[in-house]
């Protein structure tokens, strides 16, 4: 009688943490499955865009950061000397006082000054803080009362 061989079942790769990447190619074992992984089996970073509001007000007419807004500016540094891949834009604003093209440059030389108090008083990389002005394009405020001003 001839003896029949019975085929052994094919067996997966171990994948323990069920992301898709065989334990023995997985660099990141336990990662959550709802997430992106690459060949590593590590997860793959997302860019994520968040926005805090940073409120510094100036003089009229002036750029210059008063002392009393450094200690917020320094918890957003703070914040960034945590996380160290963020990188943010600081955004200028005026009211609608003047021409545009001055007040748009205005609010430029007071999102750069914020910028410049970030660099050069809480040490954060220059390459990680950009600085736009918007003008009077977006108020932030209204423009019809002295207080939205």
């Amino acid at each position: 009688a001839a003896a029949a061989a019975a085929a052994a079942p094919r067996s997966e790769p171990a994948d323990s943490d069920r992301d898709g990447v065989p334990d023995s190619d997985d660099d990141c074992s336990n990662t959550p499955r709802s997430y992106a992984v690459d060949s590593s089996g590590c997860p793959i970073p997302v860019e994520e865009i968040a926005r805090v509001e940073l409120l510094v007000n100036f003089d009229f007419d002036r750029d210059e950061v008063k002392a009393e807004y450094f200690n917020e500016i320094e918890e957003v540094a703070d914040f960034m000397a945590q996380y160290p891949d963020v990188v943010i834009t600081l955004e200028g604003h005026t009211d609608s006082r003047g021409a545009e093209a001055y007040n748009e440059d205005l609010s430029q030389r007071r999102a750069d000054a914020v910028r410049a108090v970030m660099i050069d008083r809480f040490d954060v990389g220059a390459g990680r803080v950009s600085a736009r002005g918007f003008g009077e394009s977006q108020p932030i405020a209204s423009n019809d009362t002295a207080g939205g001003r």
